[in-house]
């Protein structure tokens, strides 16, 4: 009867998840059942995860009000679901982590939904206007999880409107004074999922290079992320507990390729500011050991989880020997001294 009832409290992270696979729309508030409505769960609990649904319904709100996905439902799906495992396991304070993480993710998806301006006419030129203005070098940074369904399109406007795709270590060198081309542009994916394979493909067509970065997995998520995710392990849910990632051998394969850098996105994908330095330090140095490990050489780049950091992340990415860091903060142009705050953008169609 254990077994059994465990298995019945994954279910609702499974039909999420498969759900979100086959392109069916599920409210909010029918995914979150099992946990805003089953008394088992601390009411703290369930309280804190019944707000940051409303919150996620909110954003997906503003998104389709505004004709913009910044962030796909599969991904939001993904971070609810990661609530729902911890609290199905009865990790509970590693559960109101996750929403934690997730309403800081929020915070800064809406900020950057904000910079992208106001009415459902929203057009491509007025996108470009309302990327914020700052003081510093052209260089856009593309931002990806998934391929979109346009991504060739998106690879080709870079071709005719006459970017040149370059490498992050061409870009900052760049930013320190280096050579850059008239119209410089980097590509870049989140997380490592297994989808970015077919983005590879793409890549390899157009001659372009990307960074991929990518999570190692551990503990701390049970091996359910990342290149070490542990699949068919029974303490796992039977729908899994997230999308499919790439093994390492697919990231040791793409790093052979010269078109692909393999880069740190730590170890668990923990919100790094809700963590103390010890735990920061782990994840990002832990993460960057365990890639270089693997690949049999150094890595120079870093993406911070949801794109949260503080003063105390930069240092310790700094210290762990990396040469850059990026964001999830809106900009084409990157300010003097900002190789460890990269700002990114969502769509290379809106790159003038």
């Amino acid at each position: 009867m254990t077994q059994l009832f465990r298995w019945l409290k994954f279910s609702v992270v499974a039909l999420v998840l498969i759900a979100s696979a086959v392109g069916v729309v599920l409210t909010w508030p029918q995914a979150s059942v099992s946990l805003a409505a089953n008394t088992a769960y601390p009411l703290e609990l369930r309280h804190e995860y019944s707000e940051v649904l409303r919150q996620v319904h909110d954003f997906q709100a503003r998104q389709t009000a505004l004709h913009q996905q910044i962030v796909s439902d599969r991904e939001l799906a993904q971070n609810v679901s990661l609530i729902q495992l911890d609290a199905a396991t009865g990790h509970f304070g590693a559960a109101k982590n996750d929403i934690k993480a997730v309403k800081v993710a929020l915070g800064n998806w809406n900020l950057e939904l904000s910079g992208k301006g106001g009415d459902a006419t929203h057009s491509a030129q007025a996108a470009v206007a309302s990327i914020p203005a700052v003081p510093g070098t052209y260089l856009p940074i593309l931002l990806y999880h998934y391929p979109p369904p346009n991504f060739d399109q998106q690879l080709t406007h870079l071709t005719q409107r006459g970017y040149t795709v370059i490498d992050l270590d061409q870009a900052i060198a760049g930013l320190s004074g280096g050579p850059l081309p008239a119209k410089p542009v980097v590509i870049t994916f989140d997380d490592g999922f297994a989808a970015q394979m077919s983005a590879y493909g793409l890549l390899h067509s157009h001659n372009m290079k990307a960074t991929f970065y990518v999570m190692t997995g551990g503990e701390a998520s049970k091996w359910c992320i990342g290149a070490g995710r542990r699949y068919g392990d029974p303490l796992q849910p039977p729908g899994g507990c997230g999308d499919g990632y790439l093994t390492w051998d697919q990231i040791k394969m793409l790093d052979r390729t010269g078109l692909i850098t393999i880069a740190g996105h730590t170890v668990n994908h923990r919100n790094l500011v809700t963590l103390s330095a010890a735990e920061q330090r782990f994840e990002i140095q832990t993460g960057k050991e365990l890639i270089e490990a693997q690949l049999g050489h150094g890595i120079r780049h870093f993406a911070y989880p949801y794109g949260s950091f503080s003063d105390l992340s930069i240092q310790i990415v700094r210290e762990a020997g990396y040469a850059s860091a990026v964001t999830t903060l809106a900009g084409s142009s990157q300010p003097p001294g900002s190789a460890f705050v990269l700002r990114r953008v969502r769509d290379a169609l809106i790159l003038p």
